[in-house]
């Protein structure tokens, strides 16, 4: 286990050097860029707070309402230390989360990550949108972004209409 009062005088060094504040700041500028663009792009799907997080992730959910309708949403999600954006299809609650879990568990699920159900994870499926961003052209970090989700929240919605054959997804054949 890492000592606390180690841990806190590294993070004071870090912080002396300025770089680390600079970068968090980057970062969080960006991801309000970000969710502010997709709100602008999808302005009939609600959006989430941004959380800005414990410098492990940050995220924001959109709400298709396709999805919504089954209490789902999708996640994007900036991982700190592994410096990827992702994409998440993520339930309202843990009930709602396992339901489509079990469900998805013997579909055909196009290469997207299925996650574990454990205590601290909230995603259902997953996938990478972005690794490694160039968080100095946020024009192109926004087009590859919109790219990859639009083809992700198209996937989710074809998939939750797959795994639910009494429901009717209004836009979307089938999976």
């Amino acid at each position: 286990m890492i000592d606390r009062q180690s841990a806190i005088l590294e993070y004071t060094s870090l912080l002396q050097k300025g770089e680390i504040q600079v970068a968090y700041k980057g970062i969080m500028e960006s991801m309000t860029s970000i969710k502010s663009f997709f709100e602008s792009l999808y302005p009939d799907y609600p959006t989430s707070s941004l959380y800005f997080g414990y410098m492990d992730m940050t995220y924001f959910a959109i709400n298709p309402p396709d999805l919504k309708r089954e209490k789902l949403k999708i996640a994007i999600v900036y991982l700190h230390p592994s410096m990827r954006f992702e994409a998440w299809l993520c339930g309202t609650n843990k009930s709602i989360q396992r339901i489509y879990h079990d469900r998805f568990r013997s579909m055909e699920i196009k290469g997207y990550r299925l996650s574990p159900i454990l205590p601290d994870v909230d995603s259902i499926l997953e996938t990478t949108l972005l690794q490694d961003p160039d968080f100095n052209d946020l024009h192109l970090m926004k087009d590859i972004l919109r790219q990859r989700l639009d083809v992700f929240i198209q996937d989710m919605c074809k998939l939750v209409a797959a795994a639910n054959p009494t429901h009717s997804m209004t836009k979307f054949d089938s999976f």
